[in-house]
């Protein structure tokens, strides 16, 4: 799967098109009429299905030159699934909002968490929702797995979150986490900050903030641990691994890591 949105420009579409060797339909999936469907799963192994096939490419933002195609195997994307529906504690009981682009990666890991687990997907759609229209919309559909944007955590959002009973697991990602965007207090949901490259299957580090760990000396919230097969390493400018403490090069191993 390669995701082209109206959102892109027709050049962008065009070049996306080119570099990436699709040969696909385009559709306006406002007006096409929805397939019936099939009522089975294929046979994978009738198929040749392996973990190394691909799952999606997904572009980049194209923030140091030319958007590239990344490409993301099924063990990649299966890894950072079953490593969530752990963390987390995902379940059939859940909803879980799917709030980003399906353009952007982020999107893979709320849709396949939540059916993987058969829990309820509360899709956005087309909208671009406001803090005031997705507190609404939270309460409205009950909503209590969350994963969003740190930008969202302006004036009293934080505090509205704590009005909705039935929200218990919020992820923030995409963007660093400042250190004062929650602080020590009552709440009654986990909050994890998740870092995580376009190139290595959505997440590869996650971190619970909790009472004990609620103060940082530093501007922002640390990116945490690797999760599961996943293995992080800070390197010098030759390779080498740095000493604890000192600043370097964040490499990313394992499973999830692109082609």
């Amino acid at each position: 799967m390669a995701v082209l949105t109206d959102a892109n420009t027709a050049g962008r579409v065009a070049e996306m098109v080119e570099t990436g060797g699709l040969d696909c339909p385009l559709l306006d999936l406002t007006t096409v009429e929805r397939d019936s469907g099939v009522d089975t799963n294929p046979d994978r192994s009738a198929l040749g299905l392996t973990s190394h096939h691909l799952a999606y490419v997904i572009y980049t933002s194209g923030s140091t030159g030319t958007p590239k195609g990344v490409m993301i195997e099924h063990q990649g994307v299966v890894a950072d699934v079953e490593d969530g529906l752990d963390r987390y504690q995902i379940s059939s009981a859940d909803r879980v909002l799917q709030l980003a682009s399906i353009s952007f990666d982020t999107s893979a890991e709320q849709i396949f968490l939540a059916l993987s687990a058969g829990a309820t997907l509360v899709v956005r759609g087309s909208t671009i929702w406001g803090g005031d229209q997705l507190i609404e919309t939270m309460q409205r559909f009950s909503v209590t797995v969350a994963d969003l944007m740190p930008a969202y955590l302006a004036g009293t959002f934080v505090q509205d979150l704590n009005r909705l009973p039935a929200l218990r697991v919020v992820l923030l990602g995409g963007e660093a986490l400042p250190s004062g965007a929650f602080k020590t207090g009552q709440r009654h949901f986990k909050v994890f900050n998740i870092y995580g490259p376009t190139e290595a299957a959505v997440s590869s580090c996650a971190y619970l903030l909790d009472e004990s760990n609620a103060s940082f000396a530093g501007a922002v919230v640390p990116i945490g641990r690797p999760i599961a097969n996943t293995r992080v390493y800070v390197v010098d400018a030759h390779g080498g691994l740095c000493p604890v403490g000192v600043a370097g090069e964040l490499w990313i191993g394992g499973a999830g890591v692109a082609r």
